[in-house]
């Protein structure tokens, strides 16, 4: 994982661009199954496309 100062969007978006989107979907689905992502509601209008998560402790 990276501290979100090292963060960076685009290379996030290149890496996993590598991968058909079904791998992705399925690895995400996995994820939130088991409860290490988790889809959190905030007060904030703004969306921001694969930042609506969070990881769980």
């Amino acid at each position: 994982m990276n501290p979100e100062l090292t963060y960076k969007p685009t290379d996030a978006f290149a890496m996993l661009s590598l991968y058909p989107n079904h791998v992705i979907s399925s690895a995400l689905q996995s994820l939130r199954d088991s409860g290490v992502v988790v889809k959190t509601k905030t007060g904030n209008d703004r969306k921001v496309p694969g930042r609506n998560f969070m990881l769980s402790d």
